[in-house]
């Protein structure tokens, strides 16, 4: 599990705590009827192909750019669950960036995430509870990440050359350009 919380609100008024939180589900065996679900608005949550994120710190500040969008009425999808995955994607394209970094038919892992203003513990047993009752897989510690990491796909998606590579490493190239994507 991974936890970020943050507290929404303008000017020190009317702010109220909320926090992401992330899980990898591994071992899916149902994610056609997952995807399903996601299409069909069934579900409130995110869900990342945990191939294409980088780092752990790269999924927070996608995170982070999602709930200020959200804090200033600015959310370009339907949900701050779903700004997540736009955020993380480079093409300003909502469709483009849910074919790109959602779920995919066949895939065996995933990441799960959802925005709770509930207490710590409360939330994460909802959320946890939540996944089991729609994902038959495996929940996994969020830190099992990098196992998944496709370096050279990710390259290709962020169009990442290797000069850029020759003054910083492949997660500072895709954290500059998450959050730079305002």
């Amino acid at each position: 599990k991974l936890q970020f919380l943050y507290f929404i609100g303008k000017g020190g008024k009317n702010m109220s705590p909320g926090r992401f939180n992330f899980f990898v589900v591994t071992d899916v065996t149902n994610m056609d009827e997952v995807i399903s679900r996601l299409k069909s608005g069934d579900l409130d949550a995110g869900l990342i192909d945990p191939s294409l994120v980088i780092s752990l710190f790269a999924l927070r500040v996608a995170a982070h750019t999602a709930v200020g969008a959200l804090s200033r009425n600015k959310l370009k999808t339907s949900n701050i669950n779903s700004e997540v995955l736009y955020t993380l994607s480079p093409s300003r394209t909502i469709s483009q960036a849910y074919g790109t970094f959602g779920p995919k038919k066949g895939s065996k892992a995933l990441i799960f995430g959802s925005y709770s203003e509930d207490p710590e513990p409360v939330a994460m047993q909802k959320l946890s509870d939540y996944i089991a009752s729609v994902v038959d897989g495996k929940i996994c510690d969020i830190e099992s990440l990098t196992r998944f990491t496709d370096t050279d796909g990710i390259r290709k998606i962020y169009k990442i050359k290797d000069e850029e590579l020759r003054i910083g490493t492949l997660e500072d190239a895709i954290v500059s350009k998450i959050s730079t994507r305002l």
